[in-house]
């Protein structure tokens, strides 16, 4: 009888530490759609293509030399990121951010199971602070929905975000 308690206790832990994973992980189920020029065309997922994420490990693990402090700099109103088309027919999606002239984007498209699908690097703002970042979507199939992420940093501060693609 004893046994028998011994192995359901080490099976509800064993359970309950696997649940305990799967709810750390992001789940990739909504998108903010917008039309080929940025235009919100529909419902919007508030959680997407802000500047001020707080990210579970293995989305951290994305930005290795990236700092993971939870202490997020002040995002400005001014400050504005979209990703567009959305959904994306075309073979190209681009992330735009309004941010400041000095800063850089950083950007990674995975899959769901968080392998990297393509990304950009080091993509400087123009003489008005905007970031423009294309993308090459070609690769995934129709009907999917992926994730962006992505670090935007200046002097001083690091911001990061993520935003969904639905590919059609």
């Amino acid at each position: 009888m004893r046994i028998h308690l011994y192995i359901l206790t080490l099976l509800i832990l064993i359970g309950s530490s696997c649940k305990k994973d799967a709810d750390n992980f992001p789940d990739f189920n909504t998108i903010t759609s917008r039309d080929i020029n940025a235009q919100p065309i529909g419902a919007a997922d508030r959680d997407d293509w802000n500047l001020n994420d707080s990210w579970v490990s293995v989305e951290n693990n994305l930005f290795p030399n990236t700092s993971t402090s939870t202490a997020y700099p002040l995002v400005s109103s001014l400050m504005q990121t979209a990703g567009y088309p959305n959904p994306c027919g075309a073979t190209v999606f681009r992330i735009s951010f309004g941010i400041t002239t000095n800063a850089t984007a950083d950007v990674k498209i995975v899959d769901q199971s968080f392998n990297v699908i393509t990304s950009a690097a080091n993509i400087a703002a123009d003489s008005q602070g905007r970031i423009n970042v294309n993308l090459d979507i070609s690769s995934i199939p129709s009907g999917q929905i992926v994730r962006a992420y992505y670090i935007v940093s200046d002097n001083s501060c690091v911001y990061r975000g993520h935003g969904d693609i639905e590919k059609q």
